[in-house]
């Protein structure tokens, strides 16, 4: 048998199918051609289970192609492959797998370019019919597409139909390397002004869907790298700058301001756009809050309303954002800005109140006692009309911040301000002429007034 096959390898008679009877399962009667003449199937996807003699012949040819292919002789292989893709090609969903790999190894070793191509036609006419036979498209049109890349790539429009058909049909389960390819060919149609940010940013939505979808998959991490790959191809375009999402997600928002899923899509597109909130923005991220609280969110939002100098309604998402945060230093941060804000507002004893907050989450840390020691200092001329008393508000200023000397990062500003500062204390003459306190009264307490109602110790600027 072996003899008869090998006088035409690399030729395949193109009678076979018509001559061939139910005891010639070799079928090498009629004129040899070669391998490139493109294979023919019948117009439906006839299997087994006629009964009759033509099973016996298929599972023959069966048994003879799957023992050429063992002994990795494609051309043998071949003859009885095309008869079966010929007469029972819903035979079996393996005999394309084997077909597709045996017309690329001849693909990828034939020198004539003509040849060639007629092999290639016939690779996606395998494609074709392993749909029309067996379904799962999903699958079938984007490894499809994927040859398709490969071997025709010129055809860029066709090449993109067959992966938008594919992301079309696979819902949230196209395979890893559909998305990819799809981002891709659609980032191309951008570049030609045929496609929007808009566009863009919604097949980002799409592919962050598809990843969650697929999280605990055996492949998931190559899903997580068609993020980075998506995020990267947009960043490249210039979709991912502030400037072209915020318009985009204000005007859907505008639209739809009752969406919480779109809520969600633009906190996840716009964490990172500070300085960009708008109205809607502002009022649809509000209303994420309330449903899902999230001390990333409020801080997003304290910080927004900070810089548009919005202070009043900025401090409940401050105060939210000190409520929801579990790292500490951030916590004491957010504490300390908040006092600030009260600051800003005018509002001293709420901004040392939040100033002590801060304490309590970090206590010594010196930039509160900084900011406490500026407040102090600020009130010399809201206290008191009367210089030696306005002057008392500097020992209870520096009383805060020798504390602040002795955390390490704010003991060089601690001890400038104390030296700026330390002039402005009640001076001999001041204790002289004062009738609150006597001269001889150095050193021993005293209760600085006004809102501050500090403890502290007696000193002068020019004495002890």
């Amino acid at each position: 048998m072996k003899s008869i096959i090998a006088a035409g390898l690399l030729l395949f008679p193109a009678a076979l199918f018509a001559a061939c009877s139910a005891t010639d399962v070799r079928g090498t009667k009629g004129a040899p051609t070669d391998p490139s003449e493109p294979a023919t199937h019948v117009g439906n996807c006839d299997s087994l289970g006629q009964g009759n003699a033509k099973d016996s012949v298929i599972l023959d040819h069966v048994f003879l192609y799957r023992t050429y292919l063992e002994q990795r002789d494609t051309i043998g292989a071949l003859e009885f492959w095309r008869y079966i893709f010929r007469e029972a090609p819903g035979y079996d969903e393996g005999i394309y797998t084997q077909g597709l790999s045996m017309y690329k190894t001849l693909i990828r070793t034939e020198a004539n370019e003509e040849r060639r191509e007629r092999l290639i036609d016939t690779l996606f006419m395998i494609w074709d019919k392993r749909i029309e036979c067996f379904g799962k498209e999903c699958q079938n049109l984007g490894r499809k597409a994927l040859d398709m890349v490969t071997y025709r790539k010129s055809a860029v429009a066709e090449i993109k139909v067959l992966f938008d058909k594919a992301m079309e049909v696979c819902g949230d389960e196209p395979e890893y390397f559909v998305i990819t390819y799809w981002i891709s060919l659609n980032a191309a149609e951008y570049r030609k002004g045929n496609l929007t940010c808009d566009d863009m940013l919604k097949m980002y939505e799409r592919v962050l869907k598809i990843i969650k979808q697929n999280e605990g998959s055996p492949h998931y991490q190559y899903y997580k790298q068609t993020e980075e790959s998506t995020v990267n191809e947009l960043t490249r375009l210039g979709c991912m700058d502030c400037d072209k999402l915020v318009p985009i997600f204000s005007q859907r928002i505008t639209a739809d301001p009752d969406n919480p899923e779109l809520w969600k899509q633009a906190w996840s597109n716009l964490k990172n756009c500070k300085d960009q909130c708008d109205e809607p923005i502002l009022t649809a991220f509000s209303k994420l809050l309330d449903v899902e609280p999230n001390a990333e969110l409020a801080r997003w939002l304290f910080s927004c309303l900070v810089r548009r100098e919005r202070f009043r309604e900025a401090l409940p998402f401050g105060e939210k954002a000190v409520e929801l945060e579990a790292n500490r230093d951030t916590k004491a941060s957010l504490a300390l800005n908040v006092a600030q804000v009260h600051q800003k507002l005018g509002n001293s004893p709420k901004s040392r109140e939040w100033a002590n907050k801060a304490l309590e989450i970090r206590p010594g840390w010196g930039d509160a006692f900084i900011h406490i020691g500026y407040l102090y200092a600020a009130s010399a001329g809201q206290c008191s009309s009367e210089p030696f008393e306005g002057r008392t508000v500097f020992w209870a200023a520096i009383d805060k911040w020798e504390r602040a000397k002795s955390d390490p990062s704010t003991a060089e500003e601690a001890s400038r301000l104390i030296s700026r500062y330390w002039s402005s204390m009640p001076t001999n003459e001041n204790l002289f002429n004062s009738t609150l306190i006597p001269l001889d009264h150095r050193g021993q307490t005293y209760t600085v007034g006004c809102w501050i109602q500090e403890t502290t110790t007696i000193r002068t600027s020019d004495g002890n």
